[in-house]
């Protein structure tokens, strides 16, 4: 009975592992599909046609649908699910141009808007999609200015209220600060580079960085490390200028060393010929008095 009682035990312990597993098992899966399914980060793109991305913790692209009508043509032409984000960028743009949304005899631009909860996140995208819409826009020959912004979850949110794209937004509340008596609704149906136009017309400084131009701006990360290579630089030399100092000075004391020793080399040979000196005197003065009592004797004897 006590050895059935074991296996029974033994077997039911066997059983709640085997369930145990599989519980697990259906809950990593079901988290590992909803994080990937599960908007991480958003992306829209404005080159009129407008474009708005959700993309996944893994950079790939959840949905890539059009906010306006030449947008959903754009985003119609292809199956962006599951691509890779930067690959979704540059066929994006490619298709823009393929389909005369972007050519030599206009004006073009691509401003793109970036919003994520994660400030790492935002900052990778902004790098990946950089470089792959820059090369894209280079390989097509046409002339473009790019430009990409950081965006808030909540201005994202409120775009799609108004059925416009978030990189629109961020435009039209950038023309707000300057002009605060605009109503929001009247710049709706307005293009993004009309907007832009407004915004840059009476400004002397660039208000949005252009990627695409030659003297551009360095990356804050690059003007952070170039600071960094800088002040190193800058302590090396001084380093190297304070070792120079303490040399200089090593070599001025060791000289000034010499100096006295030499002086007191000096001071010692005078000393010592001094001291000969004095003693010829005295002995010339001894031989002196010697003769001087000799001749005394002399005379004292030829008296007598």
């Amino acid at each position: 009975a006590k050895e059935l009682n074991i296996a029974t035990g033994s077997r039911i312990i066997t059983k709640l592992a085997s369930i145990a597993a599989v519980l697990i098992l259906i809950f990593g899966l079901g988290y590992g599909v909803y994080s990937y399914n599960a908007p991480y980060a958003y992306i829209s793109l404005d080159i009129n046609p407008s474009i708005e991305i959700s993309v996944n913790v893994f950079d790939r692209i959840i949905s890539l649908k059009g906010v306006n009508n030449d947008g959903k043509i754009l985003a119609d032409l292809h199956n962006y699910r599951n691509m890779k984000v930067d690959e979704g960028i540059k066929n994006v743009i490619h298709s823009a141009v393929q389909q005369g949304y972007i050519k030599a005899e206009i004006d073009n631009m691509v401003f793109m808007t970036l919003s994520s909860k994660d400030a790492n996140k935002t900052n990778e995208l902004d790098k990946t999609i950089g470089i792959s819409a820059s090369e894209e826009i280079q390989s097509s020959g046409v002339e473009v200015k790019l430009y990409i912004e950081d965006n808030s979850i909540q201005n994202h949110k409120d775009a799609e209220k108004l059925g416009i794209s978030p990189g629109k937004l961020v435009l039209i509340k950038k023309l707000k600060e300057n002009e605060p008596q605009i109503d929001l609704q009247n710049y709706i149906d307005i293009p993004e580079k009309e907007i832009i136009k407004s915004i840059t017309e009476n400004e002397k400084e660039e208000i949005f960085q252009n990627r695409m131009s030659k003297d551009k701006e360095i990356p804050k990360e690059n003007k952070s490390k170039e600071n960094e290579n800088n002040e190193n630089k800058s302590n090396e030399s001084k380093n190297n200028e304070n070792k120079g100092n303490k040399n200089n000075k090593s070599k001025n004391e060791n000289k000034n060393n010499k100096i006295i020793d030499v002086q007191e080399d000096t001071i010692d040979s005078i000393d010592s010929n001094q001291g000969i000196k004095e003693d010829k005197d005295k002995s010339k003065n001894n031989r002196n008095q010697l003769e001087n009592n000799k001749n005394g004797s002399l005379n004292d004897e030829d008296e007598i």
